[in-house]
Parts: C-alpha cells; sequence; structure tokens
C-alpha cells in the first residue's frame, strides 16, 4: 500500500469514525465512496450499501493483518467502539 493509499484510507476512517456528528451523513458517505473508488475498492461511489460494506471488509482485512502479528496492542476504545459498529451495521 502507498503512502497516498495510507491516507486515503486515513480520511474514510475520519468520516465513518465520525459519521454521526456530521449534519449530513449521506453527503459525508458519499464523500467516502469518492475515496474508496479511488483505492479500487468499489465500483459505484455513489452506492451507500456499498460504501459501508467496502470499508466494514476492508476494516475487517486490516484488523486481521495486525491480529497475526506477533507484537500487538489495541487501544480499547476503539476496539469497543468498532464491535458495537458491527453489530449495529449487521
Amino acid at each position: 500500500m502507498t503512502v497516498q493509499e495510507i491516507e486515503e484510507i486515513k480520511k474514510v476512517d475520519e468520516i465513518m469514525f465520525n459519521l454521526q456528528n456530521f449534519t449530513d451523513p449521506q453527503k459525508a458517505l458519499l464523500q467516502a465512496g469518492e475515496f474508496l473508488k479511488e483505492l479500487n475498492l468499489i465500483e459505484d461511489q455513489t452506492n451507500i450499501e456499498e460504501i459501508i460494506q467496502a470499508y466494514t471488509d476492508n476494516l475487517h482485512k486490516q484488523l486481521a493483518k495486525i491480529i497475526q502479528r506477533k507484537a500487538v496492542s489495541f487501544n480499547w476504545t476503539t476496539w469497543e467502539y468498532l464491535r458495537k459498529y458491527a453489530k449495529i451495521c449487521r
């Protein structure tokens, strides 16, 4: 993953983590969709379901990579938020 791709993923993370704080969450999701499209993680950046699914899938893949490493430390607050959020999205 390139530095630019990592920066775009960080932007998507920031949007998704703060979605409830946006006055127009749908517009924010569409902005995240633009970044995900640039990363070739989705085909249709206007499909909200595809945006959420692609973000969730990528998040799970990244967490799996982190967990496979031997030295892992978690921010437990973030972990609890992700666990709670995953239940809501199912």
